[in-house]
């Protein structure tokens, strides 16, 4: 394998036996940036509450 990253094929008596190939390069893995686009809810008063406090149950 040279700096082209083609994969190599091992003969034997000129009979292929086997393909040597370079494993995916780091960068090449897919980017998590952006994969949860779209799936987020937008939430427009973040210093309210979630709830009503009144629905909320106290343990004993």
């Amino acid at each position: 394998m040279g700096k082209n990253r083609e994969p190599i094929t091992i003969t034997k008596h000129g009979q292929p036996v086997a393909i040597l190939a370079p494993l995916p390069m780091k960068n090449e893995s897919p980017s998590i940036v952006g994969s949860m686009r779209g799936s987020v809810l937008a939430f427009y008063e973040p210093f309210q509450p979630v709830t009503n406090p009144s629905d909320w149950i106290a343990s004993e």
